[in-house]
């Protein structure tokens, strides 16, 4: 298979090696090639500890549209402004006619996407949940024109690749980031308002079997910037108060303590061993 992916984001690389992996051909777009890109994702794939040199021939990089012809899926992986996706999902619809069309979202309405894409029958989302080496899991997202034959396509391909799945709604942050964000709010506002540890949260959701990971653990992973963007994001749509990210939040955002990318979150991540640096560790102070 020929996958197309716009950008070259933690997310699409993350696509790219496991794709990559499973024999196919990638192209990866930017609108301005990246000359740092190809130095990232050898990174990535070092990360999961898998080849580069068998995988990184299979990926390649462009800066024209036309190159993703041939591409059975295209997923659009840029950066989350509606109106940046919106132009970008346009031109490559009028370019690029008959591949599906994946939009990779976290947080933001397909519908309205929808609106820009010539063809729509073909478009949908597509939501990978990170890390991906790890979290096979995939919400699928149609919009009202997404026609039978692009789902059953969709379903013939990730079932081909041994993705589970769901369809879901058209909720903000769909099912997953819906609820978590949910449950992330309610965690900060403890350690804010009541002063609970981060630890004690972790520790009493995964003992209870509720998690498996604590959701601060998993907030640190995901990163706090990305939680403040999608709580943000989710609680706009809505209008409900449950997401309004925390001045706790925002305050360590505005620190640059993002979790383990910077190496401070709601837990201490600047150890030398990457393995140490999984959720789990030491709880940072002054959260």
């Amino acid at each position: 298979m020929k996958l197309g992916l716009l950008g070259s984001g933690l997310m699409s690389r993350q696509i790219a090696v496991l794709f990559a992996e499973f024999g196919c051909e990638i192209v990866v777009w930017n609108r301005v090639l990246r000359p740092g890109a190809p130095a990232a994702m050898r990174a990535e794939a070092e990360q999961w500890r898998k080849d580069p040199a068998l995988l990184l021939p299979r990926i390649a990089y462009s800066d024209a549209l036309a190159d993703l012809a041939g591409c059975e899926l295209i997923v659009e992986s840029i950066v989350e402004d509606p109106a940046v996706k919106k132009t970008v999902l346009g031109e490559l619809s009028r370019v690029v006619p008959g591949a599906i069309i994946a939009c990779n979202t976290s947080s933001l309405n397909i519908e309205d996407l929808s609106t820009a894409v010539q063809g729509a029958e073909r478009f949908l989302g597509l939501h990978f949940l990170s890390p991906l080496q790890r979290v096979r899991f995939l919400e699928i997202c149609p919009c009202s024109r997404t026609s039978p034959q692009t789902l059953a396509t969709l379903r013939a391909l990730l079932q081909r690749y041994g993705f589970p799945f769901r369809e879901v709604p058209d909720v903000p942050g769909y099912l997953v980031n819906h609820l978590l964000m949910a449950m992330l709010s309610a965690a900060m506002h403890l350690v804010q308002d009541r002063g609970v540890s981060p630890q004690l949260i972790d520790d009493a959701l995964k003992l209870a079997k509720v998690t498996v990971s604590g959701p601060l653990q998993v907030a640190d992973y995901l990163g706090l910037d990305t939680c403040l963007r999608v709580m943000e994001s989710i609680q706009r749509q809505t209008g409900d108060a449950r997401f309004a990210p925390t001045d706790m939040l925002r305050r360590m955002v505005a620190e640059g303590r993002l979790g383990v990318s910077s190496g401070q979150g709601f837990y201490n991540h600047a150890v030398p061993d990457a393995k140490a640096a999984r959720p789990g560790n030491k709880p940072a102070d002054g959260t």
